[in-house]
C-alpha cells in the first residue's frame, strides 16, 4: 500500500508530508502538476491506494497515514459508498467524527451539552440518504447520548485530572466501525452486464457457461436492481446495485482466474461459475484481483516458509 499527500498553494510547491519518511526529500525533483497556476487558489492533492495486503508494508502507526486512513473512511460513508441500513452505527460514527474535531479545536470545547453539539452542525457528520430521518435537534440529542457514552467508556477524560482521549483515538474508534463494513477499503468499478439470459441452455451447453448464466441472471434478475459496480477490497469482490447495495460476494479464495480484455472481465471461481461484466477498467481490475491473489497465497503459505507465484492465473 502506498499513501502520497501533497499540497500545493499559490506561491507553488510546499512539499511531500512523508519527505521525512523517504529516503529522497528534494522537492524540486516534483514541480507542481500541469495547470495547477491556472485554477488558482489553494488546492490540496491527495493520492489514496487502497490496497490492503496481507503482508504489513507500510507504518500504520505513522499519524499522517492514521489520518488520511480516517478521512477516506469518513468521505466513504458520507458520501454513501458504505451504505448504512441501521441507524446505530450512523449516531456512533457522527459522534466519533465531532469527537475527533472537537478534541482538535482550541476554540470549541468537546461538547457536553445539546447546544454544544448543535454547534457543530450535526447534519453535516450524518450520510445523505438519512438526513431527512429526523430533525437537526433529534439528531444531537441522539448523537449527545452517543458522545456521553463514548466519554463514560474512557475514564480519563476530566483533563483538569489528566489528558482526555486523544484526536487518533476517536479517529482509530471511528475506522475501527467502518471496518466492519463489508465494503470498507474497496475499489469501485463501473460494470454493464450481458442482458438477461432467460432461454434454456441447449444441451451442447458446457456447465461453466451454464453456471456463467445462472450467475449473471441473478444479477440482472427483475427481483432486484442490476449490478452496475464491481466492488473490489480485502474481503473479496462484490457485485453492488446504483446505490451501493451487495448483491453477490465472492472471497478471493473462491476466485481462480481472471479473463480480461481492455473492455470486458470474467472472473472465475472454483465451483461457483464465473460472472462476465462489460468494464472499461478491466485491465485494472484483473491487475488487482492479481496482487490480492499474491497477498492471499503469501499469507497462506507463510507459515511453510515459501511463496507461491501467481503467474498465469492473469489471462
Amino acid at each position: 500500500m502506498c499513501v502520497c499527500f501533497v499540497k500545493y498553494d499559490n506561491a507553488g510547491w510546499i512539499g511531500d508530508v512523508f519527505d521525512d519518511l523517504s529516503t529522497t526529500s528534494d522537492t524540486n525533483d516534483h514541480p507542481p502538476p500541469a495547470g495547477h497556476e491556472l485554477r488558482g487558489g489553494p488546492c490540496t492533492f491527495v493520492l489514496k491506494l487502497r490496497l490492503s495486503p496481507v503482508v504489513a508494508v507500510v507504518d500504520d502507526t505513522n499519524p499522517i497515514y492514521q489520518r488520511l486512513v480516517y478521512v477516506q473512511a469518513m468521505e466513504d460513508i458520507l458520501q454513501g459508498r458504505l451504505p448504512l441500513l441501521q441507524i446505530e452505527p450512523v449516531l456512533r460514527l457522527a459522534s466519533y467524527a465531532i469527537l475527533v474535531d472537537s478534541t482538535a479545536s482550541t476554540d470549541e470545547p468537546v461538547p457536553e451539552t445539546l447546544d454544544e453539539v448543535l454547534a457543530w452542525n450535526v447534519l453535516e457528520y450524518l450520510p445523505a440518504v438519512w438526513v431527512d430521518d429526523k430533525s437537526e435537534n433529534e439528531y444531537a440529542q441522539c448523537i449527545l447520548h452517543q458522545i456521553r457514552q463514548a466519554l463514560h467508556d474512557n475514564p480519563h477524560h476530566d483533563t483538569t485530572k489528566s489528558p482526555g482521549p486523544s484526536v487518533e483515538h476517536w479517529q482509530a474508534l471511528y475506522v475501527d466501525e467502518v471496518k466492519k463494513h463489508r465494503l470498507f477499503g474497496s475499489h469501485f468499478f463501473a460494470i454493464r452486464l450481458p442482458k438477461l439470459n432467460l432461454s434454456k441452455p441447449s444441451n451442447s451447453s458446457t456447465m461453466n457457461s451454464m453456471s456463467s448464466t445462472s450467475v449473471n441472471n441473478v444479477l440482472v434478475s427483475f427481483e432486484s436492481p442490476a449490478a452496475s459496480v464491481l466492488a473490489v477490497n480485502g474481503m473479496g469482490v462484490h457485485f453492488v446495485d446504483a446505490s451501493h447495495n451487495v448483491l453477490l460476494s465472492w472471497e478471493h479464495a473462491d476466485v481462480v482466474g481472471v479473463v480480461v480484455t481492455p473492455n470486458h472481465v470474467t472472473i472465475q471461481t472454483a465451483s461457483q461459475g464465473h460472472a462476465q461484466s462489460f468494464c472499461e477498467n478491466a485491465v485494472e481490475v484483473g491487475r488487482l484481483l492479481e496482487d490480492y491473489a499474491v497477498w492471499n497465497k503469501t499469507k497462506l503459505n507463510t507459515t511453510r516458509g515459501s511463496t507461491i507465484s501467481a503467474g498465469g492465473w492473469l489471462r
